[in-house]
């Protein structure tokens, strides 16, 4: 061996060889829309609503209001992380989607991890300075 990671084997899964297993069932944090424990992207246009979507989901799954767009939501606590609005615009948000709620039990539930553009703009840069461009190394 040369200290070279060994390969790992290509053994892909075919629908095939799920003859005779029952799937096994997935918990949902929004019923039939969101699997829980896994990743995923809330994307589309600027304006087109996403943050306001995502708002009204985390103030129900903190409120434990078991609604969210028609659907049955889980109940927890949420860490709402944005990267392009500053904490002023979240914090205005979520007041006013719980308002609409009828519920401030929410902010119990909810942590935020707000990153500035600014910020955002200081993160890529510093990155930078520490990962140079790989095609300016000297061969």
């Amino acid at each position: 061996m040369n200290g070279a990671p060994a390969a790992l084997p290509f053994d892909p899964i075919t629908p095939l060889s799920w003859k005779g297993t029952e799937p096994v069932k997935q918990r949902s944090l929004a019923h039939g829309r969101i699997p829980s424990g896994d990743l995923t992207i809330l994307s589309g246009n600027g304006g087109s609503g996403k943050t306001e979507i995502a708002n009204s989901l985390l103030v129900s799954v903190a409120a434990d209001l078991g609604d969210w767009l028609g659907c049955t939501v889980e109940a927890g606590p949420v860490l709402f992380v944005s990267c392009e609005e500053p904490e002023e615009n979240i914090r205005s948000r979520i007041h006013i989607v719980a308002e609409r709620c009828g519920t401030e039990r929410a902010f119990r539930g909810i942590r935020l991890l707000g990153i500035s553009p600014q910020r955002n703009i200081e993160l890529c840069a510093a990155r930078r300075l520490r990962f140079p461009n790989p095609s300016r190394r000297p061969n």
